[in-house]
């Protein structure tokens, strides 16, 4: 007879024969999560996601009690329900109603929440099915931000608002900020959690050569770090320049350590960063000053335009598609996503039939092409 672990046999008959297996019970030391091991499992949960399901929470426990509920431990009944009322009402941010990458995440802020306190999740099978609903019927095309080009690019970084080089010592401070954020995220490809969560010391200068030092990203979960490299350029879309001129004008200040964006207000106080809102409200007023905010097909910019528009630049330029995965940072087996990252603004360019308009034309001036007369 041969035995598994399971406690399940099999006779010489091939019979399946079922016995009883002794299972040791747990005690109080296999249900304890020492202290320090919490707060790791809280930090590994990034800044910008943490405060995302904070506020989904916070929405969660006022519906919870203005209608009776239990917000910890929340039924699977009151998640399906809570569920279906976000799906009725519209975003006080954008006034439109939530998109189903917003309710997924109000989802997982749940399952997170009582994940942390040891509390079994509620289930989220209906939940998920009514979110699938709501999508479909919203029935909306995916909502990509704008892209700027290197000459737009110059169109911003020649604002006052990105001048360091001012009087007005609040104002030039701003203009420092401002400069370092545009240039760095146009050369970095960077997304929103990132730069908001970067400290001063990820960036060195070296040989002309500004790094950035990802500790971890999206990708790159386990942590095993990375670095984006951005050259001098000698002219004014240099981002070595303007890490330069931010990091003396923070120093000048007594600020040499901490995060690398900052919120200033208009009395010239630092704060201890820039929230990822902070961060796309900043990116959008840069680009409305100089004019570029809206394309030609009535898309506008967001903070996460300057990755799409420094990709699609180095694509228009000639950068391979292996360079660019690497400073991208996208995953090897997901290669570069050009579908979604490339959008030049010329619909000609790089347009399939724009090769058979060419063909014809050759044809014709050689006689050979059929001619229409009106």
């Amino acid at each position: 007879m041969y035995t598994r672990s399971n406690g399940i046999s099999q006779d010489a008959s091939n019979q399946i024969v079922v016995r009883k297996v002794a299972v040791p019970q747990w005690t109080d030391a296999d249900l304890e999560l020492p202290a320090e091991v919490r707060r790791k499992l809280a930090d590994s949960v990034p800044e910008e996601t943490r405060r995302k399901y904070d506020m989904w929470w916070g929405k969660a426990a006022r519906w919870c009690q203005s209608h009776g509920r239990t917000v910890l431990p929340m039924s699977t009944q009151t998640m399906t329900t809570w569920v279906d009322f976000l799906t009725t009402v519209v975003s006080v941010r954008t006034g439109e109603p939530y998109a189903v990458a917003s309710l997924n995440q109000a989802v997982a802020a749940i399952v997170s929440y009582h994940e942390a306190v040891e509390q079994s999740p509620p289930g989220t099978r209906q939940a998920r099915e009514l979110i699938r609903a709501h999508g479909a019927s919203l029935g909306r095309e995916v909502r990509r931000s704008s892209i700027i080009t290197p000459d737009q690019l110059l169109d911003v970084v020649r604002l006052p608002q990105c001048n360091p080089r001012q009087d007005d010592p609040i104002r030039a401070l701003v203009a420092a900020r401002n400069r370092f954020m545009a240039l760095v995220s146009f050369n970095a490809w960077d997304r929103r959690s990132e730069f908001v969560t970067a400290n001063l010391n990820h960036f060195g200068v070296a040989d002309q050569v500004l790094r950035w030092r990802f500790p971890k990203s999206k990708t790159d979960q386990a942590g095993k770090g990375a670095d984006v490299f951005m050259p001098a350029t000698g002219d004014e879309l240099c981002p070595v320049q303007a890490f330069a001129f931010w990091r003396s004008a923070l120093a000048g200040r007594g600020v040499n350590d901490g995060r690398a964006l900052r919120r200033i207000d208009r009395w010239g106080h630092i704060y201890p960063a820039l929230s990822g809102d902070g961060l796309n409200t900043l990116s959008k007023d840069l680009t409305k000053a100089a004019g570029c905010y809206v394309d030609g097909w009535g898309r506008t910019f967001t903070s996460h335009g300057w990755r799409a528009s420094g990709y699609s630049a180095a694509k228009r330029a000639g950068a391979s598609a292996e360079a660019a995965r690497r400073h991208g940072r996208w995953s090897e087996t997901s290669g570069v996503p050009d579908r979604v990252y490339d959008r030049a603004q010329d619909p000609v360019q790089d347009n399939p039939m724009a090769a058979v308009t060419a063909a014809r034309r050759a044809a014709a001036g050689q006689g050979d092409a059929d001619t229409v007369t009106p």
